[in-house]
């Protein structure tokens, strides 16, 4: 086989049978994924940079990529499109230099330094950009995220945003979060974004940004605030788009939230993570919605004459399967979840999973499973 001629490699299997790269000259598309059975080992990819006519490159494994490069190298790739690597991945400085990228990730927001964050902001052709937060430490993720505050207003063809947690940094829990009022001032957000997704485990905002209710085109939403005031659900329920919501309020609410027959018309999936899922669904509310989850303790505390679970479940006439993973035992609230379902016309499918106490009132979290699985339904 004439290895120079091949146009697409993609291998699956061990870090020891890895094929030198640098024989691929005219190599158009890289798919690795690969393994190693030792800590600490390291794989040098710096060859790639010969691969002039690479387009995608997308590589997944559990060992550390080593990626030395000179700026010259970064302006040599006219034609690379996606470039998709682990979070650990140490990117280049001067990534901004790589300006047919429609695709970037992962680049990790807590190692990186605010020059090479800022240079983010010459890859006008980004569609699709995938962060990441890979170590504990918090001050640089901070000031990284105003940096990207500034920006992403640049990035005007973007269709994607997702920050998650990984490597050191991804722990249970919520004590490493940083505050995302960074991101909080956007001017002018990226007009054509469809998805948004950004980690509890990564950041939470004071209250919901005002610049998301301008995303027309939006319908992925991912996002953590402290609390959650009328003005916020004004916001969401303006987004013409939006399919699936999955909304954390760290804060304890002292009133129910209440979701009236306006907006929400296309929503069809609902994730609500509180300490207390104190929701009420008036009359032809979310018409389209298929899923409801939710996740919360069971505080024994009642709101107006009603038990913790939300109220008017039966009033989502769509609805087909609901999910909930309740801490502190969780019982009794489990027994009004139940109670309040069965009035659905519908009969949806219900899967409760009970949890030791999961949700604090800081926004923490810490889950463990109670060492009687029999008398609890499974969540698929």
């Amino acid at each position: 086989m004439r290895l120079s001629q091949v146009r697409t490699l993609a291998f699956f299997g061990i870090f020891k049978c890895v094929p030198s790269i640098v024989e691929f000259k005219l190599l158009q598309v890289l798919i690795l994924h690969f393994w190693g059975d030792e800590d600490g080992i390291s794989l040098d990819i710096t060859g790639i940079w010969e691969l002039y006519r690479l387009r995608y490159m997308q590589v997944t494994c559990n060992v550390i990529l080593e990626l030395r490069t000179q700026m010259r190298d970064l302006r040599s790739f006219p034609r690379l499109l996606h470039l998709k690597l682990p979070a650990e991945t140490r990117l280049p400085d001067g990534i901004g230099h790589m300006t047919s990228l429609h695709t970037l990730g992962y680049f990790d927001l807590s190692s990186n330094s605010a020059e090479n964050v800022q240079s983010l902001g010459e890859l006008t052709n980004l569609q699709d950009l995938q962060l990441a937060r890979c170590t504990v430490q918090t001050d640089n993720l901070k000031n990284n995220m105003q940096c990207l505050g500034m920006i992403l207003g640049k990035l005007s063809n973007l269709k994607s945003v997702t920050l998650v947690p990984a490597g050191s940094s991804h722990v249970d829990g919520m004590s490493m979060s940083v505050s995302g009022d960074g991101l909080s001032s956007i001017s002018s957000p990226p007009a054509f974004l469809e998805r948004l997704e950004l980690s509890p485990h990564v950041c939470i905002f004071s209250s919901l940004p005002e610049w998301i209710g301008h995303l027309a085109r939006l319908s992925i939403l991912k996002i953590a605030v402290c609390e959650l005031v009328k003005n916020d659900l004004d916001i969401l329920r303006g987004l013409p788009g939006l399919t699936v919501l999955s909304l954390h309020v760290c804060t304890k609410l002292t009133e129910r939230i209440v979701f009236e027959k306006a907006g929400f018309s296309v929503l069809k999936y609902l994730k609500f993570k509180s300490s207390v899922p104190w929701l009420k669904f008036e009359a032809d509310a979310m018409p389209n919605l298929r899923k409801l989850k939710l996740v919360f303790n069971d505080t024994g505390v009642e709101l107006e004459s009603h038990s913790t679970a939300p109220v008017g479940i039966e009033q989502l006439l769509g609805l087909e399967d609901i999910s909930a993973k309740i801490g502190g035992g969780g019982a009794d609230a489990r027994a009004a979840l139940m109670t309040a379902v069965s009035s659905h016309p519908r009969n949806p499918r219900i899967n409760v999973k009970l949890v030791d106490c999961m949700i604090y009132a800081d926004g923490s979290s810490r889950i463990s499973v109670p060492p009687e699985p029999s008398s609890r339904l499974p969540v698929p």
